[in-house]
């Protein structure tokens, strides 16, 4: 894998470079990004890369130092000229310098640079195919959720060694973004960490390890207990942060420390699980440090959480859609010591699609095509409330759901209300002739809608419902009373008692024989 060194004085430009390309995907190592000439010397001294994209203008070294310094001692090393000066001075000077390819960086497409890297003859490697130290910090992130997981010098000497000479005590520190009025996409996300990468990485008590999911996560160092106040460290690197990602990415910054630990013997899976949880606190209360020591007390059990959920299946059930804001949501964080995680709201959120879709099952009976018809609106619903990053923007989520359900069960019961008209209408004409035109009339339906929209919302058709109908009221007629098959037939409206014999064991999947000697039984 080749790797790309960047070098250029402007924040935003730095950013762009780092997420304008997957440079992975595209088979590159991205080494490191430098604000200045001198630092990017520095670093190419540790580990010389295979190119450098570097600026021409810069405070101090610039871009053409730049070039001499490292030419003179790793002559492999290529560069590609990023500036926002096109004359052709600038140009002749790059040419000269043995500069490869010359761009100017606010014009820049993805293609066109991927195409000049590729393009470059690459000669044998520079210098070590992977940085020791990087590859001990990525290994950390990706086993420190493991019980067995000791970060020591057996293990990790590189950053056990580079942890100690700062100091004896360390926190695991979690850094996310959050915006309270949009949802947060990929490459803004990505544009998070670049930013936040680079500005924690100039502090000497911070060891970054790399991104997990949506947080950038690391270690904060302190020499030793009691010397700098717990709160210190974390609020100046908060107050940094937050102020630089506003003023370049229009977002706030939230950052989850566990408690201090000490290195010796340092354990890193408590203190993940406390940077994690304490991070999460900003749904409550918004962008902020939050430590572990500073967490509120207590959390739901599992006897208020199942009381919760007998609540909402209660009301669900009872359609009581008004009264749920005052009686069921509120209450949830008003518990005594209470304060459910973000994973926890998002449990109750599934918790109450999975019942309202329960009860459409249930109470309305439908077919699988109109659940899916009625329920699209509350998936969006489901959507939002799962990106909340607020308490009220969850609960905003919450109540639209709910009053998308309610809108839902008002036309179900209005669209319903013409299956009931019809069944109090079977109710009163089984005994007899009962015609499907009848039926539809009955409704100020066509024959053939009444037809469609009868199977769509029973799931059977309008013949077989009538015989159901009849089948059970012979069957209440046989338990309580004397009367012969014929005279049941007749009383349940069938031409003849052969054909009710015929009907009856289609519907019952039993004779009429059986069913009798089985209702002769005595019970065992």
């Amino acid at each position: 894998m080749r790797k790309i060194m960047i070098v250029d004085d402007e924040t935003l430009v730095r950013i762009g470079m780092q997420t304008i390309i997957d440079w992975e995907k595209e088979g590159y190592l991205l080494t490191g990004v430098y604000s200045s000439g001198e630092e990017a010397l520095e670093a190419v001294h540790a580990h010389p890369p295979d190119v450098i994209m570097t600026d021409i203008r810069m405070k101090g070294m610039d871009g053409f130092a730049l070039i001499d310094a490292v030419k003179k001692k790793y002559p492999r090393v290529q560069f590609i000229i990023l500036s926002s000066y096109e004359d052709f001075e600038y140009t002749r000077q790059a040419i000269r310098k043995g500069v490869h390819d010359y761009i100017p960086k606010h014009r820049m497409e993805p293609a066109d640079l991927l195409q000049i890297l590729n393009s470059l003859t690459y000669k044998e490697e520079t210098g070590p195919a992977v940085d020791p130290l990087l590859a001990e910090k990525e290994e950390l992130l990706e086993k420190a959720g493991e019980p067995g997981c000791v970060l020591n010098a057996a293990h990790f000497p590189l950053l056990y060694n580079s942890l100690m000479a700062k100091g004896g005590e360390i926190r695991w520190i979690r850094m996310t973004c959050m915006s309270e009025d949009k949802t947060i996409g990929a490459s803004v996300r990505k544009a998070f960490h670049a930013l936040a990468a680079e500005l924690l990485g100039r502090w000497k008590q911070v060891e970054l390890l790399g991104i997990r999911g949506d947080a950038l996560e690391g270690l904060a160092v302190y020499p030793e207990m009691g010397e700098e106040p717990p709160e210190e460290l974390t609020g100046r690197l908060f107050n940094e942060l937050d102020q630089n990602i506003r003023e370049k990415l229009n977002l706030r910054t939230v950052l989850g420390a566990s408690r201090r630990f000490a290195l010796a013997g340092f354990q890193p899976l408590l203190a993940r699980q406390e940077a994690e949880a304490a991070s999460g606190r900003f749904f409550y209360d918004g962008s902020g440090v939050y430590r572990a020591e500073d967490a509120a007390a207590g959390t739901l059990t599992e006897e208020k959480r199942y009381a919760l959920y007998k609540t909402a299946k209660q009301l669900i059930a009872s359609d009581r859609f008004e009264a749920f804001n005052e009686a069921w949501f509120r209450r949830v964080k008003e518990e005594a010591g209470a304060q459910p995680t973000l994973s926890e709201w998002h449990g109750f959120a599934d918790m109450m699609h999975t019942l309202l879709l329960d009860m459409l099952i249930d109470k309305y009976q439908l077919q699988e095509a109109a659940i899916q018809s009625h329920m699209e609106r509350l998936q969006v619903s489901l959507a939002k409330i799962k990106g909340a990053q607020t308490f009220n923007g969850f609960g905003a989520g919450m109540m639209e759901m709910i009053t998308g359900m309610k809108a839902v069960s008002a036309e179900l019961q209005q669209e319903r209300g013409w299956i009931r008209k019809i069944s109090e209408w079977l109710e009163s004409r089984y005994t007899g002739p009962v015609r499907l035109e009848d039926a539809a009339e009955c409704v100020n339906f066509s024959t053939g809608y009444f037809s469609q929209r009868f199977h769509q919302e029973t799931g059977m058709v309008f013949t077989d419902y009538v015989a159901q109908l009849r089948i059970r009221k012979a069957i209440d007629l046989m338990r309580t009373t004397g009367y012969s098959t014929e005279e049941i037939a007749h009383r349940v409206g069938f031409v003849n008692a052969n054909y009710f014999v015929r009907v009856f064991k289609k519907v019952t999947g039993r004779t009429l024989s059986e069913f009798k000697n089985q209702a002769k039984e005595p019970e065992s």
